[in-house]
């Protein structure tokens, strides 16, 4: 007897086939039969009449592998459908660990207890490292969890025992892999020796069964690798076939360096040379325009186009070579909905939200801010919830969500500034003096990054979020009285399907097949991305026509619509964003091949 049988739904099966009219058998977690089922017996049916049954989602690029030690249900993710989750990128991550932790994006209360806050937020290219046993003690204190891992293969085993919602599909990051060797002296080259017991110990992860390894060129420590370095780990998992993934350099920087004339497509470049000459397959993550500032539409997409061309060159060489795009439809990775947070390194010399607004009435403190804001000295500018004042039109972007002032609802500080005939600048000062809690949303021209048309038009294109992941209602606060921040991205696979189905692709069996058989067959998932007799069943059903993000910028912890049921390994995790059965997850250690 079957476990379970979805009936009379359009199953749309992750290939790029047309859809069809066919029943779906699950037992024991795998799907066994897909057809008539009419005479099949099951414990369970259930009636997707009218819907739409396809693969589960799978995020070719996450960072869930660092929140699910926080947030194991992961219910952010599941619930829009997603099952699976390609973990480890950006050369960012928790494992392996020696004598030394870096810093990640949901730490700060467990760093701040050993290590003074140097900054606030998440400042790109900027690690703290600190030792790592009065971490631990800090946080178990903290969080109540333990740190109870160094290696590779113990921090997967940590997910384990703990459980996890979607599937996690782990790379090792460069970034702990050479602070495991080179500690707090990691701003410079490696000699030959740290090489070699960075290799060790990435070597011993493969092993363990990660997928392979992703470096983070635009971030330490990663900018700070040289060549050789690069070229010898990328050789320990060309050995094992497995994959490199890349967040390439896309800033001009490099380390201490500015490299003269730089542009995107050059960090393109180097990471396809790379894998030439190191034979191991290359990912490049989150691509954007080759070309930064191209005045139009057209030469915005002609820069993309040229990236193409880069890949089709390679390709033409023997080089293996894969690439994905990131949709950010909706609100994704840090949300902070509060104006305050814009300056939160303020607010934390201030002791609270509280004090700092009582500053603000102060003319010498105000005076200062403005000094230090109008010349770039906010020393969070750099974080992506940083305000930045000296950026040209920085006050055309912030709008007013939320206000106790009458008349600034829907309005950009610069808007509310000329209304008010003032300074920008003054008037987001005002406002957070009379109301500190006022909330915002960023406003972009458009829903779709630079790129993504163009990109999406390839059939080779793999999507991913570039976030972790967390619970519903989940907010977190460095301290009480500070502003809260949102983890997650709550719908955007749902908005980038609406996105896609009304933009470049269109068939709703090219999307699907984009999101679930494309990716699984790049990362080499043999049994998941498609609905056929042998499949690992993640499923999701979905009411096609009902599909809305339904953003909320100022509560965004909310899941999408006509996301309606949701199965990880046969097991149903989620029903209309309400989460059943929330650790139905695995991780997918990789088949050893050696």
């Amino acid at each position: 007897m079957l476990d379970f049988i979805i009936k009379n739904g359009t199953v749309i099966d992750g290939t790029g086939a047309d859809a069809r009219r066919a029943d779906v058998g699950v037992h024991n977690g795998r799907i066994v039969l897909v057809g008539d089922l009419h005479d099949a017996q099951a414990a369970q049916v259930i009636d997707a009449g009218g819907r739409v049954v396809a693969p589960g989602f799978i995020d070719s690029h996450s960072h869930a592998d660092i929140s699910v030690i926080r947030t194991p249900d992961l219910e952010s993710l599941t619930a829009q459908g997603i099952t699976t989750v390609c973990t480890g990128h950006c050369g960012m991550g928790l494992a392996p660990l020696n004598r030394h932790y870096m810093g990640m994006f949901n730490d700060e209360e467990a760093l701040n207890a050993v290590f003074p806050p140097l900054f606030a937020g998440d400042c790109p290219g900027r690690v703290p490292v600190v030792e790592l046993e009065p971490l631990r003690e800090a946080y178990l204190a903290q969080y109540g969890i333990p740190l109870d891992w160094s290696s590779f293969d113990e921090f997967l085993s940590h997910i384990e025992r703990s459980g996890v919602g979607p599937n996690l599909v782990p790379f090792v990051p460069h970034g702990p892999l050479r602070i495991a060797v080179m500690g707090v002296d990691f701003r410079r080259t490696a000699t030959d020796r740290e090489v070699s017991e960075m290799c060790t110990l990435l070597l011993q992860s493969m092993d363990a069964g990660a997928h392979g390894l992703s470096f983070g060129f635009d971030y330490q420590p990663g900018d700070e690798a040289d060549k050789n370095e690069l070229l010898a780990l990328m050789r320990v998992v060309a050995e094992y076939d497995g994959i490199v993934t890349a967040h390439a350099q896309y800033s001009p920087r490099r380390g201490s360096r500015i490299i003269e004339g730089f542009q995107p497509i050059d960090g393109y470049r180097e990471m396809l040379e790379l894998g030439l000459e190191s034979g191991a397959r290359v990912h490049i993550s989150h691509l954007r325009p080759g070309y930064r500032g191209m005045p139009a539409p057209e030469l915005t997409d002609e820069s993309c186009r040229s990236v193409m061309r880069l890949f089709e060159a390679y390709r033409a060489q023997g080089v293996r070579a894969g690439w994905d795009v990131l949709p950010h439809y909706a609100e994704a990775g840090h949300y902070a909905p509060m104006l305050v947070s814009q300056l939160l390194p303020y607010v934390e010399q201030c002791g609270s939200l509280t004090r700092f607004q009582a500053m603000l009435h102060l003319p010498e403190y105000r005076l200062r801010l403005k000094y230090e804001l109008e010349n770039g000295l906010n020393p969070g500018s750099h974080s992506p919830t940083g305000l930045n004042a000296t950026a040209p039109g920085w006050h055309s972007v912030y709008e007013i969500t939320q206000c106790v002032l009458p008349g600034c609802t829907g309005r950009t500080i610069g808007e509310l500034a000329q209304k008010r005939g003032q300074p920008p600048l003054d008037t987001l000062l005002d406002l957070l003096a009379d109301d500190v809690r006022v909330c915002v949303r960023i406003r972009v021209p458009s829903k779709s990054p630079l790129g993504l048309d163009c990109y999406a038009s390839y059939p080779d294109a793999a999507f991913g979020l570039d976030v972790g992941g967390c619970d519903f209602g989940c907010q977190r606060e460095t301290r009480p009285d500070m502003p809260p921040r949102y983890d997650g991205a709550y719908s955007d696979f749902c908005g980038m399907v609406m996105l896609l189905t009304c933009g470049v692709i269109g068939r709703r069996e090219d999307i699907i097949a984009a999101i679930t058989g494309r990716t699984a067959r790049n990362y080499g998932l043999l049994d998941r991305g498609q609905i056929a007799e042998g499949m690992r069943a993640d499923l999701v059903i979905l009411d096609w026509d009902a599909l809305d993000p339904g953003i909320d910028y100022i509560t965004p912890n909310r899941p999408p619509r006509g996301v309606d049921m949701v199965f990880v390994n046969g097991r149903l995790t989620a029903e209309k964003g309400r989460m059943l059965n929330p650790r139905a997850g695995m991780v997918v250690r990789r088949r050893q091949i050696k």
